[in-house]
């Protein structure tokens, strides 16, 4: 089940296969996390599913999107926490070494921070084109 989620990650419109690192994670860890989420979800009735694994790739996927973060930085700083944490609990539900990650943990870290020093530089008002409505 791993490898059919790991396929669907690549596939998925949202997915930018940038960075080895990222892209080894999320179709490896990442997927086997999300397959066991699956598979106790198994047998739920509809509606009782959380999919708090697959809520976390959409906003991993989002948080490196540099061109969609660029609009939205705000979000990007409300959620790194949250998403952090998801991350880390995923990986324990299938009992994976955290310290295995560190790489992609650091790539993460190292985009986040990048799309955010980019808000810090840029002007907080966007140049007045001289309009009388401006």
């Amino acid at each position: 089940m791993a490898a059919k989620i790991a396929s669907e990650i690549r596939v998925r419109p949202d997915f930018i296969d940038l960075d080895r690192v990222i892209t080894a994670f999320l179709t490896g860890p990442w997927a086997q996390v999300m397959a066991r989420e699956r598979l106790s979800e198994q047998g739920l009735t509809p509606g009782d599913s959380l999919n708090v694994f697959s809520m976390a790739l959409d906003e991993l996927l989002w948080s490196l999107d540099a061109g969609q973060v660029a609009g939205q930085r705000q979000r990007l700083v409300k959620m790194i926490l949250g998403l952090l944490q998801s991350l880390r609990q995923g990986l324990a539900s299938i009992d994976f070494p955290t310290g295995q990650c560190q790489p992609f943990f650091d790539q993460l870290m190292a985009s986040h921070q990048g799309a955010l020093e980019l808000w810090k530089e840029a002007p907080a008002d966007p140049p007045k084109s001289g309009h009388p409505l401006d």
